[in-house]
């Protein structure tokens, strides 16, 4: 027995004495393999001679590590990663090696074009990663019917044209009017606080014209937010659970992460909290679900849901369909888990963003005043009008068709804040072999003096982040200044202003482009419209404004911080 415990001790001690060898053999072998990667991608990466009228051959951007390549790059860096990297090739094509795959990168407009006219590409293989790393889906979508996925998709196409438009769009109106005076309400009390006030944390000043400060990142964010989700799911849902739109916002902090796959496991505190946060979600889409299902049938939903009147035409067709349909309750609660996610993530974030552009210039704020001013009437009847002791609440009425089609300025200014402050990305997967050849246009910007063609074999993945085009030097001058008249051209016959979005694309493009643009664009207006035409709003800190940084976000950034601010009403 001795020898048995002396031995054991023994080989104990070797193995203890040969883990620094060991280690430092790992490193080696490590440092030994990420510089053969780059040797070797870096050779593959030289460009080759091509004759006149060949195609290009995709080059691949040089990296470091096996397997992982840009996958690190890509996601932290996002934007400014890809802008790096096309400087670095010098071409308007170029590839990345991300978790062992490749990734087109295609950056030019008409060949972004070119590809989003390309009938053999598909969507499907990002609709299913998505789906089932974001919002936990466990491969319904994969998985499911042609014809199933056509009638849940097709219920998404009535934001796209009238009379689903105009319905949509005047029930956001309403709610606009109506909830706008009270943005914040001048309570002390956090108990009396609406939602949005409570977590844009407002305090009441004291002094002679009542003033409340706020996070006005947080409060518009929210204000956006629950009247867009109680516009298209009714006020049921908010009122069941009102810890939505946190949940939300936490699960949409990790949307990078958990699109690249990372675990529930890992050791990250924000992962953790995204995965929890989606669970109650989850269970409470289901239990809304089962709620508009009972009332269909003629039964009792329950006193939560008792009153599931106001929910939009919309998403009563697509409950109606997952009812038909009859997955279980955790598939169809991840299936309009997405809808929800994708009705707040743009609209919520972009509005804080126009808002703060317009306040921090006194001129341009003046400007679209003057200019909104046909169009938003602000009124109040004084004590004296009323007979009553004290004013009454102020009135709010957007003529919204004169706002989006006769205000040049505020819709041109929706445009650059689009611009500076959107990130889309467009993915296609190719069915078919596809060669694609840049404008003559495209070519002369890059300095080129022939167009380049590239050809693409079934099967590849083809990416297109907008938001690298966007703030493209060569297309648009001055790039990072905020310069609305990018978008106003003025009609030299007639003095007639009018205003082109251009060839950026804050929601994507082709068939797969945002099914809500229109009424992103809208409601975007509106708020805008509302907000600044019934309050002033200045800047708390003495230094005055500053424009935050952007942290990457699907659709639209986030800013690095809030920014605190002080609000009057202005009647």
């Amino acid at each position: 027995m001795d020898t048995y415990i002396s031995s054991s001790k023994n080989s104990i001690l070797a193995v203890k004495d040969a883990i620094p060898e060991l280690n430092l053999q790992l490193i080696a072998v490590l440092i030994f393999s990420c510089i053969a990667t780059r040797v070797i991608t870096g050779l593959q990466s030289r460009p080759k001679r091509v004759r006149e009228g060949e195609p290009h051959t995709v080059r691949k951007l040089p990296y470091w590590i096996p397997w992982i390549g840009h996958s690190i790059s890509f996601f932290d860096g996002d934007r400014d990663f890809v802008i790096r990297a096309g400087r670095m090739m010098n071409e308007p094509v170029f590839g990345l090696h991300i978790a062992g795959e490749t990734f087109n990168i295609v950056l030019a407009p008409s060949l972004v074009n070119s590809v989003f006219s390309q009938r053999g590409a598909s969507t499907d293989f990002l609709v299913y990663q998505i789906a089932e790393r974001l919002f936990g889906d466990g491969g319904m979508f994969r998985t499911m019917n042609p014809n199933d996925h056509k009638s849940l998709h097709h219920s998404l196409s009535f934001l796209m044209r009238d009379p689903s438009l105009t319905d949509v769009s005047s029930a956001a109106l309403k709610s606009i009017e109506r909830e706008t005076p009270n943005l914040v309400s001048f309570c002390r009390s956090v108990v009396d606080q609406a939602s949005w006030e409570r977590h844009g944390e407002v305090t009441v000043i004291d002094g002679s014209t009542p003033a409340c400060e706020a996070n006005l990142f947080a409060l518009t964010r929210n204000f956006v937010g629950y009247i867009t989700t109680s516009v298209f799911m009714g006020q049921a849902i908010l009122d069941f659970y009102p810890d939505l739109l946190q949940d939300l916002w936490t699960l949409d902090s990790q949307s990078y992460s958990l699109m690249a796959g990372a675990p529930r496991w890992l050791p990250h505190p924000g992962v953790s909290a995204a995965y929890a946060a989606r669970y109650r979600l989850q269970k409470v889409i289901a239990t809304f679900q089962a709620a508009f299902g009972e009332a269909e049938d003629g039964r009792d939903p329950g006193v939560e849901f008792r009153d599931l009147d106001d929910i939009s035409e919309l998403e009563r067709v697509r409950l109606r369909v997952w009812k038909r349909l009859g997955y279980a309750p955790a598939a169809k609660a991840s299936g309009d888990l997405g809808f929800l996610w994708a009705m707040n993530i743009n609209s919520t974030n972009t509005v804080f963003w126009n808002i703060l552009r317009i306040i921090t210039d006194r001129k341009l704020l003046s400007a679209v005043r003057e200019e909104i001013a046909p169009f938003v009437k602000v009124s109040r009847i004084s004590p004296e009008e009323s007979g009553l002791p004290i004013p009454e609440p102020p009135q709010l009425s957007i003529d919204l068709d004169g706002l989006f089609t006769l205000c040049p300025i505020t819709k041109a200014i929706m445009f650059e804040t689009f611009r500076l402050h959107s990130n889309s990305l467009s993915y296609r997967r190719l069915a078919t072999d596809l060669t694609i050849t840049e404008s003559a246009d495209d070519a002369k910007i890059a300095g080129i003096r022939q167009p380049r063609t590239y050809r693409f074999r079934k099967g590849d993945t083809i990416v297109m982040p907008h938001g690298v085009h966007q703030v493209d030097s060569r297309y648009f001058p001055n790039p990072e200044k905020f310069d609305y008249s990018r978008f106003i051209t003025t009609d030299s016959g007639k003095g007639v202003k009018r205003v082109d979005m251009g060839t950026i694309k804050p929601f994507g493009g082709g068939i797969s482009a945002c099914k809500g643009r229109h009424f992103v664009e809208r409601e975007m207006l509106a708020f805008t419209a509302a907000i600044l035409s019934m309050w002033d709003i200045e800047p708390v800190s003495d230094e005055g404004w500053k424009i935050p940084s952007m942290v990457p976000s699907p659709g639209s950034y986030r800013p690095s911080k809030d920014v605190r601010v002080r609000l009057r009403i202005r009647v």
